[in-house]
C-alpha cells in the first residue's frame, strides 16, 4: 500500500456507474519542491495523480479544491493515445483511506467566488488532531 499527500486541483465528484455501483472522483497535486544547488529560488515539481474513491460516497462534500489530503491506496500508470496519436501517461489512485489534513472552504460572502481559505476540522484545535 502507498501514501501520497497533496491538495485536490478541483472538487471531487460523485459518478454512479451503469453497474449501481459509485464511485468519488478527484485529482491532487504532490508537490515537491526543490532548490537547486547554487540556486536563489526554489522550483516548483507537482506530481498529478487522478483519485477514485470506492467508500462513502459522503466525503465529496468535503473533498474540495485546495482540501490537503493523505491518502492510501494503490498507485497504477495508465498509458492512452491522445487525438493527435501520441502516447501519453497518468498516474490513478486507486484510494483506500482519506485522512483530511487541512480543510480548504470557500471564503467569506464578501471575497470573489473562486478564493478560498483553510479553515481546521470543526472542534478540533490543529494540535489535537487524530492523525
Amino acid at each position: 500500500m502507498q501514501q501520497v499527500t497533496g491538495r485536490l486541483t478541483a472538487d471531487a465528484t460523485v459518478k454512479m456507474l451503469e453497474s449501481g455501483q459509485v464511485v468519488v472522483n478527484f485529482s491532487i497535486a504532490d508537490n515537491q519542491d526543490y532548490k537547486p544547488k547554487g540556486a536563489t529560488e526554489w522550483v516548483k515539481n507537482p506530481t498529478f495523480f487522478s483519485c477514485a474513491y470506492w467508500g462513502r460516497t459522503a466525503i465529496a462534500k468535503v473533498l474540495r479544491k485546495g482540501t490537503e489530503v493523505l491518502l492510501q491506496g494503490q498507485i497504477k500508470t495508465r498509458i492512452y493515445r491522445t487525438n493527435t496519436d501520441e502516447i501519453g501517461a497518468a498516474l490513478n489512485f486507486k484510494v483506500r483511506d482519506i485522512q483530511i489534513i487541512k480543510y480548504a472552504a470557500k471564503a467569506a460572502d464578501n471575497a470573489g467566488a473562486g478564493d478560498l481559505q483553510e479553515v481546521q476540522p470543526q472542534g478540533k484545535d490543529k494540535d489535537d488532531l487524530p492523525f
